[in-house]
């Protein structure tokens, strides 16, 4: 039975990345650090489809055991038949007594309702056992096409991270979204308000800004809740 194993399918997890970006403490950054957050689903998708792949074989092969055992004990029962009807047809050529006749009819009779039922076994284990093959191709079918998938999305994974660095050794500095609860975290910071005007002054350090700002919202530097400015000491407004 092919498959991947898990350690192929840790492989698989191990190298499936996402790009993302570090702040350091120089001002610079880091090279793109690879991770798993969020990809690694789609390793955990084909490592589970895999386990999946392995338990139905396994059932397979016990499915197939059992019929086996079936199987055994019916040619066992078929042979049992098989002598009690020589014993009657020998006792038939014998002329032996009338009660001995009816008690070899009993047993042969008995003999072949067994056969019967142990043939009726055989039939519904082989139909169980058609069922599990099915189900393990199908989930062995299943598991390649995650490992597969997990293989492609690896390839694509590699060549974006081989891009990101070539883009960082030409001088190109990536793109940083910010998530939902840093925008919310900076919005707090800001005291940013819904369905007002907001602006940004920029500009080099000690040139004003937060001079400017507070002066336009009509409060002294000092104030609580007024922008930050440097001291004069210090090179400020």
């Amino acid at each position: 039975m092919p498959h991947l194993g898990a350690e192929g399918v840790r492989h698989c997890d191990e190298q499936l990345v996402l790009l993302s970006y570090h702040r350091v403490t120089n001002g610079g950054w880091l090279a793109p650090l690879l991770h798993t957050q969020g990809t690694s689903k789609v390793a955990q998708a084909a490592e589970q489809a895999q386990w999946q792949s392995e338990a139905a074989w396994q059932d397979q092969i016990r499915a197939h055991h059992h019929e086996d055992e079936l199987v055994c004990k019916a040619e066992e029962v078929k042979r049992r038949e098989q002598n009690i009807q020589a014993e009657c047809n020998a006792s038939r050529m014998c002329r032996s007594s009338r009660d001995s006749e009816q008690s070899r009819v009993k047993r042969l009779e008995k003999a072949q309702r067994e056969t019967q039922q142990a043939q009726e076994k055989v039939r519904n284990a082989q139909q169980a056992s058609k069922g599990v093959t099915e189900k393990a191709r199908a989930t062995q079918a299943a598991a390649e096409k995650a490992a597969c998938e997990a293989a492609k999305y690896t390839c694509a994974a590699r060549e974006v991270q081989e891009e990101a660095e070539k883009c960082l050794q030409r001088g190109i500095q990536p793109v940083v979204i910010p998530t939902l609860d840093e925008i919310a975290a900076v919005k707090t910071r800001v005291q940013y308000e819904q369905g007002c005007f907001h602006f940004i002054v920029a500009g080099v350090p000690g040139s004003g800004k937060s001079s400017l700002i507070n002066t336009i919202r009509g409060v002294e530097n000092r104030n609580q809740g007024a922008a930050e400015t440097i001291p004069a000491s210090e090179g400020g407004s």
